[in-house]
């Protein structure tokens, strides 16, 4: 995952946000709870070294070139979010963990090729679509729920505008994190990620923080959003 980073227009202004998409992949707990996965970044990273965050990155030139043919664009997606940070957060799902969000027949693809896949996606960002046209897929935006929105703050060094999206881990997959981007990787429930936190066990910034508050209250039925907050409104557009 190629992570751009933005840079002081001068010294007096604050960090340009770069548009970026997050993933928090989720399965099934006990009692119409839910787990979430996890990812440690490496302690050599720039950018949050050693926090555990969920998968995602900045959004690429290609992501808004993705090939219209090769989506699955169903009526329910938030069209108040452009399209390109729906194909960002799966592109960044796939490089990071090895989980498609993918619709159609089902091929016999080994372990070999999917990493090989990944490697490529992971140097050149327009080979996510080749994936859907050599097998005839379909990429699955309605396999993402939009979750919510947040900026880093002006003070930070690195700034970026995210949009948060909820995934269903899919059937018949299981996430592989790059040993290259990820120290380790690891299924959470919401509410034992938070108790780590206070702990001071794991790192977290304060967006994985809320995400995971918001989360913990979920009790089956409609999942619950990230509550809105004013200082990224102004971000919404872009």
């Amino acid at each position: 995952m190629r992570k751009g980073v933005s840079v002081h227009m001068s010294p007096s202004e604050p960090v340009v946000p770069r548009p970026a998409a997050t993933v928090i992949l989720i399965r099934p707990g006990e009692r119409d709870s839910l787990q979430v996965f996890m990812t440690r970044r490496p302690d050599s990273m720039r950018f949050l070294p050693g926090y555990c965050v969920f998968p995602g990155g900045a959004l690429e030139q290609e992501d808004y070139l993705f090939p219209k043919e090769y989506l699955h664009e169903p009526e329910g997606i938030n069209d108040s979010v452009e399209v390109a940070y729906y194909i960002a957060a799966a592109r960044e799902l796939f490089e990071e963990v090895g989980v498609l969000l993918y619709q159609g027949e089902r091929k016999d693809v080994d372990a070999h090729m999917w990493r090989a896949w990944r490697r490529e996606v992971n140097s050149q960002p327009g080979a996510f679509a080749s994936i859907f046209k050599t097998c005839g897929w379909k990429l699955d935006l309605s396999a993402l729920t939009y979750f919510g929105h947040r900026v880093t703050p002006k003070t930070s060094r690195y700034r970026y505008n995210t949009r948060f999206f909820l995934a269903h881990l899919p059937k018949g997959q299981q996430p592989d994190p790059d040993p290259y981007e990820i120290d380790k990787g690891f299924w959470v429930t919401p509410q034992e990620a938070l108790q780590e936190a206070r702990e001071q066990r794991l790192k977290m910034a304060s967006p994985t923080m809320a995400s995971l508050r918001a989360l913990a209250e979920y009790r089956g039925g409609p999942y619950p959003v990230l509550q809105d907050r004013p200082q990224d409104q102004v971000y919404r557009s872009s």
